[in-house]
């Protein structure tokens, strides 16, 4: 029963991770690209009145402490543009004349916002683009293509969940098994793995070769599965293809090829004009904001749990391909029943402690954010000025604000 169940949660997990990628891929890089790109020119379009009206407020900007850049205008150590605080009430005031909220934001947001802004200042100012964050995180009420693409996900979720699944009756009804098919994924789609590890660790990664890294390890990989399947069986078919040695040959030639082909391609032609915070401007996230960090997330404290990661990693590698396989191998492929029960008892043991984390941290976390929801119904509106946050239009109009 364990050991079906493990089969089970692997197969949802591995099948709701592809779809939820693929869903992915056709909201952001299909729908809003192309099917409405209306969405993206108005976030396009508030992103630069935000930046223009912010850009008088630092030009305001004055302050003994901190440098300043050719133009007089105060910058933080990393050369950021700055905001005072006390221009933080007339900057808001501008973005709701230039428009760049549908409507003056509801009490709680502006709370929400106020204590956003506080979290971030520091020597009575706060750096532009964090303000930035800080507008979109909290004022929710402004970001309707956040709606709109969460709903045209959940869309391409159920599409893509639906067409998988006439697939695999499709595929079973012309008599490919599951597991021939599960085993074919891995030379189909295994050439991908290297050239996208690639994409993510290495910041000067070509993505030419990033690509050709794909596409040139999926011809590889079949070449090397029908080979194989050539020599060991003197014949290509459904039988031979399904052996064995085929497959590791077929998944090794996919998966090393594509990760020579993306990573000596960009050893030798490296893009030297992309940069890592370009992701911020160039790939839109759902509320084109960063998630929210932690307090204390400093890159001190970054940097060591990268060392964690790599750590753990490199133990969990060893544990599974090395030392999980081991007495099984010590015993010659068969186990004694003392041995096989205590391989059981592990196993159990393996699952219990994944099922514990996998359903009570989520609990946790969740009943943490209740605590913290309830702290924040303490909050106000109030700047670390003393001031409280207002959203007016500086105008002779009568004032809105809450």
């Amino acid at each position: 029963f364990i050991l079906l169940l493990q089969l089970f949660m692997a197969i949802t997990s591995t099948g709701s991770a592809e779809i939820i990628a693929v869903s992915s891929i056709l909201t952001y890089d299909i729908y809003y690209e192309y099917i409405n790109p209306e969405l993206k020119m108005r976030r396009e379009r508030l992103r630069k009145i935000f930046f223009q009206v912010v850009r008088e407020f630092e030009r305001r900007s004055q302050s003994s402490n901190g440098a300043t850049d050719a133009a007089g205008e105060k910058t933080d150590e990393a050369g950021g543009r700055r905001v005072d605080i006390d221009q933080i009430n007339n900057c808001m005031g501008r973005l709701l004349e230039r428009k760049y909220f549908e409507s003056v934001p509801p009490e709680h947001e502006i709370i929400s916002l106020a204590t956003a802004i506080n979290s971030y200042t520091s020597d009575k100012s706060i750096a532009t683009d964090d303000l930035y964050q800080c507008v979109n995180r909290c004022v929710a009420s402004n970001n309707i293509e956040g709606i709109i693409l969460l709903r045209v996900s959940k869309f391409f979720t159920g599409v893509f969940a639906l067409f998988m699944g006439f697939l695999a009756v499709f595929l079973q009804t012309l008599g490919f098994s599951l597991g021939w098919v599960y085993m074919t994924m891995g030379v189909i789609i295994g050439s991908a793995v290297g050239p996208a590890s690639i994409t993510i660790l290495m910041e000067k990664a070509n993505g030419m070769f990033v690509g050709a890294g794909a596409i040139g390890g999926l011809i590889i990989g079949l070449i090397g599965w029908f080979t194989k399947a050539k020599v060991d069986s003197d014949e290509v078919t459904y039988d031979s293809l399904g052996k064995d040695w085929p497959w590791v040959v077929g998944n090794l030639c996919a998966i090393l090829s594509g990760l020579f082909i993306a990573l000596v391609g960009s050893l030798a032609m490296p893009d030297e004009d992309f940069k890592w915070e370009q992701l911020n401007e160039r790939i839109p996230l759902v509320d084109d904001i960063e998630p929210p960090k932690d307090a204390q997330e400093t890159d001190d404290k970054l940097q060591t749990q990268v060392k964690i990661a790599i750590g753990a990693s490199l133990v969990l590698t060893f544990v599974l391909l090395i030392l999980w396989p081991l007495p099984l191998h010590g015993s010659a492929g068969v186990f004694n029943e003392s041995s096989f029960t205590f391989w059981v008892v592990l196993e159990i043991f393996w699952a219990l402690v994944a099922a514990i984390v996998i359903i009570y941290l989520p609990v946790f976390e969740m009943v943490k954010e209740v605590m913290t929801a309830r702290e924040e119904e303490k909050r106000t509106r109030n700047l670390t000025n003393g001031e409280p946050l207002l959203l007016t239009v500086p105008t002779d109009e009568p004032l809105h604000s809450l």
